[in-house]
């Protein structure tokens, strides 16, 4: 029954049933079935983001296993989301070990090895490891490999887009019908968030050569349309991860070089715009005003 909360999304009732079942356990002394609802109390916990208790409910779930003799599948299952929870604090080599734990722990399940071998594929990526470029390497986990071999061959395809860094063909396939159906969600948004850090890095190679450039001529260098392009540099200036400006109408990206001179540079025009604005909305409200007392004669 809480699985089935867990599943339809509702949180809620799934921990207020965990509650009640694990005081009831304890007062069993049911230990095997301790581990079986902490470790799924930490599942509802990630589910909703909440990584503090996930990993205090985790943490409970690993220390009474030790005590115990648990199934393949369950040691799997706790070295697997152990991975996801370090891989959450971005402690990607932490996680890339436990998912290898999880790996060869030799699940009788082999869609929870096929699992985490995408995940520990996945941090390999992520940790720029070229490892990951020779996919018949991969085939000696078998069976894990062959449990989920759609996930796989999901990897290679993006692994070889990433290493030859080719921004076009990596967002491509993150969009592809046959991606979204072999990745799950988690895999999918960690791999989202390496498609903007690798966004990032190669503008950021591509305009130090240069003081000002064209939006569109950075596009077409890397393959994307403009409007990512010019989305992803207005958060860039943003995050305060370059110093410059848009000048959206001309489609060109202003550089500034970094001091407090390069910076006095960009207030004028900041105020000189507030400016404008103030006496825009001031030329409004006198028309507004001229109308209302026309309607009123």
């Amino acid at each position: 029954m809480c699985r089935l909360f867990e599943k339809k999304d509702e949180p809620k009732r799934a921990l207020a049933l965990i509650s009640s079942l694990y005081k009831e356990l304890r007062k069993m002394d049911d230990k095997i079935l301790l581990v079986e609802i902490q470790l799924l109390e930490s599942q509802v916990y990630h589910s909703i983001q909440n990584v503090p208790k996930a990993k205090a409910s985790l943490t409970g779930a690993r220390a009474m296993a030790n005590t115990i003799y648990c199934s393949s599948d369950t040691q799997a299952m706790l070295d697997l989301y152990a991975g996801i929870l370090h891989a959450e604090e971005g402690d990607y080599r932490t996680a890339h070990s436990f998912f290898y734990e999880a790996v060869e722990a030799k699940p009788e399940n082999p869609a929870i090895a096929g699992r985490a071998l995408t995940y520990m594929l996945l941090m390999l990526l992520i940790l720029e490891k070229e490892i990951i470029a020779n996919t018949a390497g991969w085939k000696a986990y078998s069976p894990a490999a062959k449990a989920l071999p759609e996930s796989i061959a999901a990897m290679g395809e993006i692994a070889k887009a990433v290493l030859g860094h080719s921004l076009a063909t990596f967002e491509s396939l993150l969009s592809s019908p046959n991606i979204e159906g072999a990745l799950d969600l988690w895999c999918r948004t960690r791999l989202m968030s390496l498609g903007n850090i690798l966004l990032r890095t190669n503008l950021q190679t591509l305009i130090a050569p240069y003081s000002r450039v064209q939006i569109s001529f950075l596009a077409q260098r890397l393959g994307l349309p403009v409007d990512l392009v010019l989305s992803r540099l207005s958060q860039m200036i943003l995050d305060k991860q370059l110093l410059g400006f848009i000048d959206q109408g001309a489609d060109i990206l202003q550089l500034l070089e970094e001091g407090p001179e390069n910076v006095d540079q960009i207030y004028p025009s900041l105020i000189a715009t507030i400016g404008h604005l103030e006496g825009a909305v001031d030329a409004l409200g006198r028309k507004a005003a001229l109308l209302s007392a026309n309607t009123a004669q």
